[in-house]
């Protein structure tokens, strides 16, 4: 499946996406030209999406304990937005990299396509 119906994220994400934009040009891996095309698909994809702040209740979340720790403060804030979206979209399938999200959003009851 390479399309969601409906796609949601946490607002750090972007900040996510941008800063690995900033370290890619610092670094001479991709051209400003490239990373302007870049930001370009980045914008009309997010206009798509539904995005969440950093509330209160996802900061709170993020503090407090998960089954498997270490857990980093990002992982955190993205397992605690995931928890969030799963009570408006209990059908969520979360996508992550990082091995500790996912370790925790499999023992928290979220699932993966």
């Amino acid at each position: 499946m390479n399309e969601a119906d409906v796609v949601v994220t946490s607002l750090l994400t972007i900040v996510e996406v941008e800063r690995a934009f900033h370290r890619a040009l610092g670094q001479g891996l991709v051209k400003e030209t490239a990373a302007h095309k870049l930001r370009g698909v980045l914008a009309r994809e997010r206009s798509k999406w539904i995005t969440m702040s950093l509330s209160e209740e996802v900061l709170t979340r993020a503090g407090r304990a998960f089954p498997v720790e270490p857990v980093r403060t990002l992982g955190a804030i993205h397992l605690a937005t995931a928890l969030t979206f799963a009570e408006a979209f209990p059908e969520l399938k979360l996508i992550a990299l990082d091995r500790r999200v996912v370790e925790n959003a499999t023992s928290l009851g979220l699932t993966f396509p």
